[in-house]
């Protein structure tokens, strides 16, 4: 039995991806201040590595509720962070082309950012991929540093993450432009293995007692 219980739990590490000093995170844009709270309207993955202080951000407007698509993408976007010693001023921000990034923002409906990258109608992207390098304490380059709430008034409440998605038609409505806000965790797929795992011993284990 024992023996049973090991190997599964060392296929379980073994099938996990894992990369020495790479930390990463993913969180569901499920809020929105024009459109029904609920609705996964973008996602946002974070990798991270302590080494080289590089943290890569992938940021995707989902296609989905929308009714037609004109220019779609997202025309800004705002994060916060923390436990970082390196000053923005200090970080290689690298953007796409005709993007810039501005500094304590207050975004409707969803509280004040530290950072927000920005652009005009004409360079929206999606998905928005961008990198910041961190000059000196290369440590601080964690995947959560950089998943924190918002602050201040915000009547969508707090959320990690904020972007303008632009380019749309709904059905129904004269709206073609919205702000989505979030902060729910996506499982990363090793710990869904394990939990897939888990609930398999478990019901194993109970099958063999009423053996």
């Amino acid at each position: 039995m024992k023996r049973i219980l090991f190997g599964l739990i060392i296929c379980a590490l073994m099938a996990a991806p894992a990369v020495a000093n790479v930390t990463t995170g993913s969180w569901f844009m499920d809020q929105s201040n024009t459109f029904p709270d609920g609705i996964n309207y973008g996602q946002v993955d974070i990798t991270a590595n302590d080494v080289t202080g590089v943290v890569s951000f992938s940021v995707d407007a989902f296609t989905e509720p929308y009714t037609t698509l004109t220019n779609f993408g997202i025309q800004s976007f705002g994060f916060n962070y923390k436990n970082v010693s390196d000053p923005v001023s200090t970080w290689t921000i690298t953007l796409p082309g005709n993007w810039s990034y501005n500094l304590d923002q207050q975004i409707d409906g969803f509280g004040r950012f530290m950072v927000t990258d920005d652009t005009t109608g004409q360079y929206r992207k999606d998905p928005l991929i961008f990198s910041i390098g961190l000059p000196t304490v290369v440590a601080d380059a964690v995947a959560s540093n950089f998943a924190v709430l918002s602050t201040g008034t915000a009547g969508e409440g707090n959320v990690f993450f904020v972007a303008h998605v632009a380019g749309f038609t709904v059905e129904g409505s004269t709206y073609t432009s919205h702000m989505i806000g979030g902060s729910t965790v996506i499982p990363a797929p090793g710990a869904i293995l394990l939990g897939s795992i888990g609930v398999c011993i478990v019901g194993w284990l109970r099958r063999r007692r009423t053996l």
